[in-house]
């Protein structure tokens, strides 16, 4: 059949008219007004159909597919077999997470109760100059620091005021030991004189009584027996005198006597003042301060330094006023340092303040602490200190601290039958904290919650890290904290082993 578009002519056909090429020849004639004769049509391939590509044949593209597709496989199988082969060995589809637990169980527990306070000295003294007078030496080698013996010199004061007042006593004292010397000859003089005033008396008395009797009979005269009488009481006159002169010996001497003792005193006296020309130590410890130099005058009672015995130290420490009822003398305390030093020292309980503060519910508790002044890591006084103080010893049934998540930890229920478990949570009551070893419930572990007694019964699996990684209604294969370390040590042992 033929198209509509083979009737038309050449010239007007869309697809068939195309311009004939113009040679250079006929451009030539054109401009030289002749007549263009066109150019011979040049032979031109006509495109058959509608003039797009021609398409291969069905089973050509069949036929090369299918050499593309087996080429491919055989590179492929070709990069599989030159591959490295790994063996690998895949676990059961069904094995549980080992997780390791600890078993609950009673145990000996102290209650800690936690304090703070401010370490001061036991022994500490500003030394006050007990005279007044002027400096004259300092020893050279006493600064800031240095350790110091009980009587070791500090600073020596002037001391001739002292000396001065100290020998006019003294002399005193000589001066009426003389007078107690002369008292004594002088008692014995008397004494001697009062016994032959006594014979004098007695003879007088002898003559008195004869001439009375010659009287009588008429051998004597009136004036014989008056003489007589009046020399009796000659002598008994004389003779007491001399009495009364011995009998206010006595106290003369006492006089004396109370002169002497109260001289004494006045030697004592300035003879202590005279010692304290010299400051010296009281006790042993450092030297804090020294605030005095030779050539300075000190007045009675001015502070010249300050000493402090670093060997005993007292702590007061503010506890809850619960604690009262557990805390005893000679109770354990841990002392360390409110900071980044590792440093921590044992004191105990020596005194407890009668009375709590109610506005702040606490309670003041004393802790003495010995210690070497000597030794490298001391507390000093004037330190904040932080203390946990280890009461009455109890039976608790304790946990892992980081067992427990806002009052709930997890354990590992048994199946039965089977050797895997559950996991399952129980809400606890934490009654306070403890740190240390417990080498019964768990190798490493020092840091536990105590629970409240009827909070977790014994012999539960408690899993010791509750930080969400398990859910509850898991399935794990629980191990035992002990048999975890075991593997960890033959690892250690034999790095080849697996733990």
């Amino acid at each position: 059949m033929r198209s509509p578009w083979d009737t038309m002519p050449e010239t007007e056909h869309p697809r068939k008219s195309t311009p004939r090429p113009v040679t250079v020849e006929a451009k030539a004639q054109e401009s030289n007004g002749a007549d263009v004769v066109p150019a011979p049509p040049r032979a031109a391939a006509q495109p058959q159909g509608d003039g797009r590509r021609p398409r291969l044949p069905w089973w050509v593209r069949l036929f090369v597919g299918i050499a593309i597709v087996i080429v491919g496989a055989g590179v492929i199988q070709f990069m599989l077999a030159s591959a490295p082969v790994t063996e690998t060995v895949s676990e059961p589809a069904d094995a549980l997470q080992t997780v390791p637990v600890i078993t609950t169980r009673e145990v000996e527990v102290p209650r800690i109760w936690s304090g703070f306070g401010v370490a001061r000295a036991m022994e500490a003294s500003d030394i006050a100059a007990q005279v007044s007078a002027r400096v004259i030496e300092v020893p050279e080698d006493l600064e800031e620091g240095i350790r110091v013996s009980a009587g070791d010199l500090l600073c020596r004061l002037d001391p001739i005021d002292y000396q001065q007042r100290l020998a006019a006593a003294e002399a005193d004292i000589a001066a009426i030991g003389a007078q107690l010397d002369e008292l004594d000859a002088r008692e014995v003089r008397l004494n001697e004189q009062a016994e032959l005033a006594e014979e004098e008396t007695d003879i007088a008395q002898s003559e008195f009584d004869r001439m009375e009797a010659a009287g009588r009979a008429g051998a004597a005269t009136g004036t014989d027996i008056d003489q007589a009488r009046t020399g009796l009481r000659r002598a008994q006159r004389e003779l007491s005198n001399l009495r009364q002169q011995i009998e206010t010996l006595p106290a003369q001497r006492a006089n004396l006597n109370a002169s002497i003792t109260r001289l004494r005193t006045t030697v004592r006296l300035q003879q202590e003042e005279l010692d304290r020309c010299e400051i010296r130590a009281p006790f042993d410890g450092r030297i804090q301060s020294l605030d005095v130099e030779p050539g300075e005058v000190v007045g009675l009672g001015q502070v010249v330094g300050r000493v402090v015995d670093l060997s005993r130290l007292e702590i007061p420490l503010r506890v809850p006023v619960s604690a009262i009822g557990s805390i005893r003398l000679g109770d354990p305390v841990s002392l360390r340092l409110d900071g980044p030093s590792t440093a921590t020292w044992t004191a105990r309980i020596a005194r407890i303040a009668p009375e709590a503060e109610a506005s702040t519910r606490t309670i003041t508790v004393f802790a003495e602490l010995a210690q070497d002044p000597d030794g490298d890591s001391l507390l000093l006084p004037g330190q904040f200190v932080a203390a946990d103080i280890a009461s009455a010893v109890e039976r608790r049934i304790i946990v892992p601290r980081l067992s427990i998540t806002r009052d709930v930890l997890l354990i590992a229920d048994p199946d039965e039958p089977g050797p895997g478990a559950t996991v399952r949570s129980r809400e606890v009551r934490v009654q306070h904290f403890y740190d240390g070893l417990i080498p019964e419930l768990a190798p490493a572990e020092t840091q536990w919650a105590v629970l409240e007694p009827g909070s977790l019964a014994e012999g539960l699996a408690v899993v010791p890290l509750n930080n969400g990684a398990l859910l509850v209604g898991e399935q794990i294969s629980p191990v035992s904290v002990f048999e975890v370390a075991e593997r960890i040590e033959r690892s250690s042992e034999d790095p080849g082993a697996t733990p």
